[in-house]
């Protein structure tokens, strides 16, 4: 059962809450693969996306994010033009805001469907091979409300 949708868990090994995205994929890449989706747990960022996003009908992205505005934890699931302007600074090189500028602007792929699941954060700037004590906690929690995000954004599909 292949569903031509890519879940793409981002994240830095190096920074403390940044590498919350990678934690989960390795958690979930499984149980997504069983239900047909194609699944990339990677720290690549920017460009190197590109080759992944441009062969999907559907897209899928699972990152970190630092609003100040929600509790360590809290699970959002905003548009892009919403993730554009909460993202003010990535431990990445290139962030998803400007990967996702690249491929529209060069049309790449225009009828993918872009969706971001966002884990609010308090740290991702510290160099850390740990999740902050706020976010350790919260990682079981966090696979199950991830897992669902997902399996429910894949239904709202047209």
């Amino acid at each position: 059962m292949r569903n031509n949708t890519l879940v793409l868990f981002l994240g830095n090994s190096l920074f403390s809450d940044d590498r919350i995205g990678l934690e989960l994929g390795e958690r979930l890449k499984e149980r997504l693969r069983k239900k047909g989706y194609e699944v990339e747990v990677t720290e690549k960022s920017g460009l190197a996306l590109l080759d992944h996003m441009e062969k999907s009908n559907e897209v899928i992205i699972v990152d970190s994010i630092r609003t100040m505005k929600h509790p360590v934890g809290k699970v959002l699931t905003p548009s892009i033009e919403e993730f554009d302007t909460l993202s003010v600074f990535s431990p990445h090189y290139a962030g998803i805001p400007e990967t996702l500028k690249i491929l529209k602007t060069l049309d790449l792929n225009p009828n993918c469907k872009i969706q971001i699941v966002a884990i609010e954060v308090e740290d991702p700037y510290t160099v850390s091979a740990e999740l902050g004590e706020k976010l350790k906690g919260k990682v079981d929690e966090l696979e199950r409300e991830v897992y669902k995000k997902i399996t429910q954004l894949c239904r709202t599909k047209p």
